[in-house]
């Protein structure tokens, strides 16, 4: 137990956290459930914090909203897709997209100048749910000074904070806050065209197109509740929650650049969102240490019950994450039939889930 206790503790904070934000845990809780709210309230006053050190935070600059072409959810609501708005979302709120440029071509060209002279992009982390399916490259915004001071000095108060508190007024602008940003590369020409379907979080994906059409055919956001990707041109923004299932469609012609600005709230504690990133980190800790030692043992047990946390504090009501996360944990500790049920929870939320489907292969072995 004390190398688990270590372990907790040294836990390190993901650049973009996990899935599935939503509000207040539902009530009443257990007595252990209620011992776990100041850590994960610490979680996310630590995210807070970090964001605050890197990113403009404060007043938006008053400016006339913009024209949106709005998508709502699927109605009538299907098991198989995100057809239910994920709190604090309403049934209108799937996707937003911009009918002008928000930002000049110039403004644009300069992001990609930058990020094409610093060749540094890479490709998704291995343990990333879309990096079997992807190829795009990524090139965080804390690497590129002039591009950052840019988001920090225009971008952010005068652009993005008022674009979404207009898209969704229920989100106070001085209450935003960035956990990440990068810029996203699709090159057809190397093969690097597409990104799996996948979820963010925690709470809206910003996404600005950076080049024109000219220079690609293919590419768009592919947002599965919709079963279309949406395509801009160079300059437009796309708003959605991040916990929706989306992903890159592929590139087929050229290249296409993109910054994505993942945005969530210090008013939105989120606890379901915390307990579900911390019993990934158990989960990946216990997957890198040794097969068959006592560690990893250990370390999956404690990764199956805080999944077991995460669920009773409503995480497997928008996706499929802590439903795989238990089962995969369970699954190797050698309880494959206890496991079952929660693959087959998971391809409910999200039947394309390759990951779930090989696991489940195993656990009816």
């Amino acid at each position: 137990m004390r190398l688990l206790a270590l372990l907790l503790l040294s836990l390190p904070t993901p650049a973009t956290p996990l899935p599935l934000p939503a509000p207040a845990p539902p009530v009443p809780l257990s007595p252990h459930l209620q011992s776990l709210l100041p850590s994960l309230a610490a979680a996310h006053r630590s995210d807070v914090s970090l964001s605050e050190a890197r990113f403009y935070h404060g007043p938006a600059t008053p400016r006339p909203a913009p024209a949106w072409r709005s998508f709502p959810f699927p109605s009538p609501a299907s098991a198989d897709v995100d057809s239910r708005a994920p709190p604090p979302f309403g049934r209108g709120d799937l996707a937003r997209a911009s009918q002008e440029p928000l930002f000049t071509l110039a403004e644009c060209a300069a992001v990609v100048s930058e990020a094409e002279a610093s060749r540094s992009w890479r490709g998704a982390a291995p343990h990333a749910s879309y990096a079997e399916a992807g190829g795009a490259s990524f090139l965080p915004l804390r690497e590129l000074p002039g591009s950052l001071a840019w988001l920090n000095g225009r971008a952010l108060p005068e652009v993005l904070l008022p674009a979404v508190a207009a898209a969704f007024p229920f989100l106070e602008p001085e209450q935003l806050r960035v956990s990440a940003a990068s810029v996203v590369k699709y090159d057809a020409r190397a093969g690097a065209s597409s990104l799996g379907v996948h979820r963010d979080g925690p709470l809206v994906a910003a996404t600005v197109s950076l080049n024109g059409f000219e220079e690609y055919d293919g590419g768009g956001t592919y947002i599965e509740a919709l079963d279309r990707a949406l395509r801009l041109d160079a300059g437009h923004l796309l708003l959605h929650p991040a916990a929706v299932r989306h992903g890159g469609a592929a590139t087929t012609r050229g290249g296409r650049y993109i910054l994505v600005v993942w945005l969530f709230s210090a008013a939105l504690p989120m606890p379901r969102h915390y307990a579900l990133r911390r019993a990934g980190g158990l989960l990946a800790a216990a997957l890198r240490a040794a097969p068959g030692g006592p560690f990893r043992q250990e370390a999956l047990a404690a990764a199956a019950a805080a999944f077991g946390d995460a669920l009773k504090l409503g995480a497997g009501e928008e996706g499929e994450a802590a439903h795989l996360g238990r089962g995969q944990a369970l699954l190797e500790l050698g309880r494959g039939g206890e496991a079952v049920p929660f693959f087959e929870a998971a391809l409910e939320r999200a039947p394309d889930n390759r990951l779930a489907k090989q696991l489940l292969l195993r656990a009816n072995e």
